[in-house]
């Protein structure tokens, strides 16, 4: 497998992807515009080969992580703060808690034991699409962890 031509490839795809997370995600298009003034562009497109280009890359990546620290976790607070506010407002709305969360969780955790054992029974050490399967709904599984088992306060 060459690696060269995987880079390149993303390298292509990589601005439309930018522009994509920029407008649908406000914390990304922060970062985007971040990194976008401090290798000093204004073009999405030609950020990949300005950092590629850059020797302190790095230390700059490291600046802009640095710097908006702080404001990606008052960002992530407010984001946890919604989906609480959410939460409760369906229950006011309705009278009853939304249940479809509580099913979709159940059903992924149960696609996850069972993927599982079928990899056990039937290893899947060479099958590229089974192990790339296992290796996203282990992460679906972390995610429903997190929700679940994530708050630190009870009424959340």
């Amino acid at each position: 497998m060459d690696f060269k031509s995987i880079a390149s490839g993303l390298q292509t795809v990589a601005p439309y992807f930018a522009k994509i997370l920029s407008n649908t995600n406000p914390i990304s298009g922060i970062i985007l515009h971040a990194l976008m003034e401090i290798f000093n562009t204004s073009d999405v497109n030609e950020l990949p080969s300005k950092i590629q280009a850059d020797p302190d890359a790095e230390t700059k990546l490291k600046k802009v992580e640095m710097d908006n620290k702080i404001l990606l976790a008052y960002l992530n607070l407010k984001d946890k703060e919604r989906a609480t506010n959410r939460e409760r407002f369906i229950i006011e709305k309705t009278g009853k808690r939304d249940f479809v969360l509580d099913i979709l969780a159940i059903l992924f955790v149960t696609f996850f034991f069972i993927l599982c054992v079928l990899n056990y029974f039937f290893s899947a050490k060479y099958d590229g699409v089974m192990v790339m399967l296992i290796g996203q709904v282990s992460s679906g599984m972390g995610l429903v962890l997190a929700y679940y088992f994530g708050a630190t306060k009870k009424n959340q």
